[in-house]
């Protein structure tokens, strides 16, 4: 009587498709625009805040 060992197919994780990486890309450079134009527009609109803002960003 010989003991033969079944091996099943080892399931691979579920990996995201390729395109979510483009998506993902495409939001946080959108994201990253907003926040640098809404920094440049508080400079300019409010100046009081262009030093304490631009310290923030040198630390950043």
């Amino acid at each position: 009587m010989s003991s033969a060992i079944e091996q099943k197919p080892q399931q691979q994780a579920a990996s995201q498709p390729p395109s979510t990486d483009a998506v993902l890309l495409l939001v946080v450079g959108i994201v990253v625009a907003l926040v640098l134009g809404a920094t440049g527009y508080l400079c300019v609109v409010y100046r009081s805040l262009a030093g304490p803002i631009g310290a923030i960003g040198g630390v950043a």
